[in-house]
């Protein structure tokens, strides 16, 4: 879900509409800590709570995004099929390979500080989704200084 956020996250960036997605980051993030305190605290599901919350939120955004550039027809269901074939595919993912590596080791680094946290305790796993969740709202707001640079 959040490699589909980031990428309609680009697709916003594309079209120079920036603030879509910061709403949507702050729509996920929000859910996130809500759905944290209610499945682990209020439903005693612990870790699982907290992976469970960070899905649904991740999804919820990624749909959020998607339905708006559906709304805003820029984009249609039927540009997604059929897939294209490996050949046309590898010219235009070439360029982007830094960077679906950056997100790869970022999205791996996060996982495994997640899986830590969880093994100290609930509540350290708690404070780590909470200092995930600032960073992932901090970065959206600083992805249009990467972009100026």
């Amino acid at each position: 879900a959040t490699l589909v956020f980031f990428v309609l996250v680009g697709a916003f960036r594309g079209f120079q509409d920036l603030t879509t997605p910061l709403y949507a980051s702050i729509l996920a993030n929000t859910t996130n800590l809500a759905l944290d305190a209610v499945l682990m605290f209020g439903f005693g599901l612990g870790t699982f709570g907290a992976g469970l919350a960070t899905s649904v939120s991740q999804y919820a955004a990624a749909g959020v995004l998607f339905g708006f550039l559906i709304k805003q027809d820029r984009l249609r269901v039927s540009d997604l099929m059929p897939v294209p074939g490996w050949k046309s595919m590898y010219s235009v993912l070439k360029p982007g390979l830094s960077l679906v590596l950056r997100k790869v080791l970022e999205n791996l680094s996060l996982s495994m500080c997640t899986a830590y946290a969880g093994f100290l305790g609930v509540t350290q796993l708690a404070a780590q989704e909470t200092a995930r969740a600032i960073w992932s709202v901090s970065g959206v707001s600083w992805w249009p200084l990467g972009g100026t640079a």
